[in-house]
């Protein structure tokens, strides 16, 4: 799939494309979220928003580098060039706004791991903060907002700064692992017999416009 990343201001910019996850991994889910995204850029940042119609939202996590897929949990996977040989960064993002953020050439090889302070920056908003232990069960509404300024990538990796033209490699997920209902959510459908998010080779294409 193709996502158009458009220059905007703000998170909100209404003439940000909505991407939506409507595939999956694994069994089909017993609950399947309603899992919508934004992207767009600045001179400095990716800006990347979720918005999440869910139930049964946890999180028990209570710290950066958590076990946050574990949990109600949003992920951006990305190549910042066209070349998977550059490896990808994974970006995991609980309903409480704990982070995991590290890059890798492949899954567990040549990982380097985002410092604290570099975790600081990325400015994340959510709907909840400290952890949920106790399941909410009824339809809850929850988001995150995070800014992803360059800077800090060009310490792990290469990348192709964003202008009109440019394209990186992404993925985009929702999953909660240790949930009473677990489910394997994708933007770009990956085509694996068990559920694994880190596949680049089936990463979808963002276009920056």
């Amino acid at each position: 799939m193709v996502y158009k990343v458009k220059e905007a201001d703000s998170f909100s910019n209404n003439g940000c494309e909505i991407g939506e996850l409507n595939n999956f991994m694994g069994d089909f889910p017993t609950h399947f979220p309603k899992a919508k995204f934004k992207l767009s850029y600045n001179e400095k940042s990716l800006l990347l928003r979720f918005d999440l119609q869910d139930n049964f939202v946890i999180a028990n996590s209570e710290n950066h580098f958590d076990n946050v897929w574990e949990d109600s949990c949003v992920e951006l996977f990305f190549t910042p060039s066209t070349n998977n040989e550059d490896g990808y960064f994974n970006l995991e993002i609980n309903c409480c706004g704990k982070v995991y953020f590290q890059h890798q050439k492949s899954k567990r090889n040549q990982v380097k791991r985002m410092d604290i302070n570099d975790i600081d920056k990325l400015n994340v908003k959510s709907s909840f903060s400290g952890s949920i232990k106790e399941e909410i069960v009824k339809p809850t509404n929850w988001f995150i907002e995070c800014e992803i300024p360059f800077d800090i990538l060009a310490k792990y990796s290469r990348i192709e700064l964003p202008s009109i033209g440019v394209e990186w490699r992404a993925n985009l997920y929702k999953c909660a692992d240790a949930s009473s209902h677990p489910h394997w959510l994708t933007w770009n459908k990956i085509d694996f017999p068990e559920p694994n998010f880190h596949l680049p080779e089936f990463f979808g294409e963002l276009h920056f416009e």
